[in-house]
């Protein structure tokens, strides 16, 4: 049993040694479009949580009587 979870371990270990290597192979516009891309989704992602909380704040205050 050890030994087949360190193989994983092992294996895991290597391949996120890879696409680190293969992540820096990039050009600078091809990783800056991705952090463009990766901080659009977390503004998007904020943005609906904060509908959703308004959406349930509303619903609760109506539900409030």
């Amino acid at each position: 049993m050890f030994k087949s979870v360190t193989s994983v371990v092992i294996s895991a270990l290597a391949l996120f040694g890879l696409a680190e290597s293969a992540n820096a192979a990039l050009s600078t516009d091809v990783t800056t479009a991705i952090s463009t891309a990766a901080t659009d989704g977390a503004t998007l992602g904020g943005l609906i949580l904060a509908v959703l909380i308004g959406i349930a704040a509303f619903k609760w205050l109506r539900g409030a009587k």
